[in-house]
């Protein structure tokens, strides 16, 4: 888990400083990520066998394997909603791009209309980039 602790950050540096130069995701950005999920899967089976480990050498650790498990299950599902969340934005995204398959820059307004009773809302749009545009 040492590894994991000084991998990571230097990884993410590296994806970080790298997409800021080509302004796209590179392979060093996919390894961050799977090594991410990697060693987050290691660190929970790390924890079980440390409390397991102090078991068999007759400490009691009745008390901390239950709080262990729900921060555990705490954490995954956290992941999990976050992975889904990730994956529903991406997909709206995709399906904001132009029907004809050219290469157009798909962009997010949040613009302000009013409504028939003249109230102000707010609304985020998905679309293509409009010529001219920053």
């Amino acid at each position: 888990m040492l590894v994991a602790l000084v991998l990571q950050p230097l990884s993410g540096a590296l994806a970080h400083h790298l997409f800021a130069a080509s302004r796209s995701k590179t392979i060093v950005h996919v390894i961050h990520r799977w090594l991410g999920r990697g060693f987050l899967v290691l660190g929970a089976i790390n924890g079980g066998l440390g409390l397991r480990l102090q078991q068999l050498y007759g400490k009691r650790v009745e008390y901390m394997l239950i709080p262990y498990v729900v921060v555990v299950v705490v954490v995954f599902v956290a992941w999990g909603v976050v992975l889904g969340w990730d994956a529903r934005t991406k997909r709206g995204k995709e399906t904001a791009k132009l029907e004809s398959g050219s290469e157009t820059e798909v962009v997010e307004k949040t613009v302000t209309l009013e409504s028939a009773s003249g109230t102000e809302v707010e609304r985020t749009v998905v679309g293509a980039k409009e010529e001219g545009e920053v």
